[in-house]
């Protein structure tokens, strides 16, 4: 069964790790948990961040096209 994090402890942690220059062994080991796990947050944060990007560029496209009256 794998451990739960509260979200509110995963953004402390990735906030830590910001700060730390993505380091992910030392902000692991400080926080003491998996590396993998760390990983696969910051994917997480990669990936929703550049779905929000695209809905910023879509919103944007969509306007331009908006036939002006």
């Amino acid at each position: 069964m794998s451990k739960r994090y509260t979200p509110e402890f995963k953004k402390l942690v990735m906030r830590l790790l910001r700060d730390n220059h993505d380091d992910v062994v030392r902000v692991a080991r400080y926080v003491g948990i998996p590396q993998r796990t760390l990983r696969d947050w910051q994917q997480e944060a990669r990936l929703r961040a550049a779905a929000s990007r695209a809905s910023a560029v879509i919103a944007e496209l969509q306007k331009r096209q908006t036939p002006r009256s």
